[in-house]
């Protein structure tokens, strides 16, 4: 597990956003698609937990997956408390 630092916030953030950000991970790596995802959330300054998951390797298809995202696509965000 990698855990991406949160760079300063940006004018206009709450500190509700901000200790959400804390419990937010995302599921995904190596694609054009994860990579978005990994994009936005460090351009919002925001602190999360990667879980490095590929296409093709099976991963998509365990049931502790399937119960975060039934269509077992990536990437796959959400909060850590829902995990």
């Amino acid at each position: 597990m990698v855990v991406m630092p949160a760079r300063d916030c940006k004018a206009g953030t709450t500190r509700q956003v901000m200790e959400m950000a804390d419990e937010i991970v995302l599921w995904g790596a190596g694609s054009t698609r994860s990579m978005r995802a990994h994009w936005m959330l460090r351009e919002l300054g925001l602190a999360y937990d990667c879980h490095p998951i590929g296409s093709r390797t099976g991963e998509t298809e365990t049931d502790d997956y399937g119960r975060l995202n039934p269509a077992a696509r990536f990437p796959c965000c959400g909060m850590a408390r829902s995990c």
